[in-house]
């Protein structure tokens, strides 16, 4: 068995003005945007998480070729270039 209740708030949202209307808009435009934050903020946590682990990699990537090559250039050795 299943019942129907019509509710009718007109009388209600009728009575809410000035503070608590202010209030109450706050709180729905909270309660939409609040979900659509947070999903944006967890993206972009992950895009840059990803950018820096990336970056920070071939920097080191980097940084071991040159010390790399200054060892070898200091050894004397021409392990770089062919030499004609």
């Amino acid at each position: 068995m299943t019942r129907k209740i019509h509710v009718c708030r007109q009388p209600e949202l009728q009575e809410v003005k000035g503070l608590r209307l202010a209030v109450s808009m706050l709180i729905e435009i909270a309660d939409v945007c609040l979900p659509i934050a947070k999903s944006a903020l967890n993206n972009f946590s992950r895009v840059a998480s990803w950018l820096l682990v990336t970056l920070i990699g071939a920097l080191q990537i980097i940084i071991s070729l040159n010390n790399l090559f200054n060892q070898t250039k200091q050894d004397g050795r021409s392990d770089w270039c062919i030499e004609e």
